[in-house]
């Protein structure tokens, strides 16, 4: 195996395996970070809801996890082929550096995400 394919493999073992360590330490204790954006503001930040959507997807409840985080939960499919295309393009030539689709893909993205952060307050969802 290539040593830049075992670091990305690293690099992208390490969120997964802190995000299992996590969820198992909020399904063991019940206690879990609360987002600073809405304890300072009071408003759901973009992200709101995404350690209960992890949760309920851990658990097979789709459903669950969807109400927990509409946009995030829909978006999760084009991120994760965004990481892997920017693994797979690092491991072939060194250079991790996303296309111009990509950062335009991304871009599209985060404005989505805020917008959501901003819809989600006024509409209750």
């Amino acid at each position: 195996m290539r040593p830049r394919a075992k670091k990305a493999i690293k690099i992208g073992a390490a969120p997964i395996l802190a995000g299992c360590a996590y969820a198992v330490f909020v399904t063991c204790t019940g206690l879990s970070v609360p987002c600073p954006f809405r304890l300072v503001t009071g408003l759901k930040c973009p992200g709101c809801g995404v350690t209960h959507m992890f949760l309920d997807a851990a658990r097979f409840d789709f459903a669950g996890a969807f109400r927990a985080n509409r946009v995030l939960f829909c978006a999760l499919p084009l991120l994760a082929a965004l990481l892997c295309a920017r693994a797979v393009r690092y491991v072939r030539s060194e250079s991790a550096k996303p296309c111009r689709f990509e950062r335009a893909v991304t871009n599209m993205l985060l404005v989505v995400l805020l917008a959501w952060g901003v819809v989600r307050n006024f509409t209750g969802l």
